[in-house]
């Protein structure tokens, strides 16, 4: 057994999730940031925030991290503004 506490992972808010969610979905960075309704200069700098705030190193790093601890489901992100129909 590990005998270090296990290390406390700040919470993504819901903006948070919002970037990252709109990043997935988005198929360029300029995109993800029309969306959100961001420049593309703002959201890099709101990513690599987010990069430094969780202590990774890369952008897939922040998703695999968000999906971990149950903040975005991946598998499930549809495009900004679409809507299910059942």
């Amino acid at each position: 057994m590990d005998p270090r506490p296990p290390r406390s992972v700040p919470a993504f808010s819901e903006t948070d999730v919002e970037v990252l969610n709109c990043y997935i979905a988005a198929p360029s960075h300029q995109v993800a940031a029309e969306w959100l309704g961001y420049s593309s200069t703002h959201l890099r700098r709101l990513l690599k925030l987010l990069r430094e705030r969780f202590n990774v190193d890369t952008n897939i790093q922040l998703i695999v991290l968000a999906s971990h601890y149950g903040a975005i489901d991946a598998r499930k992100v549809l495009p900004h503004d679409t809507c299910v129909l059942n």
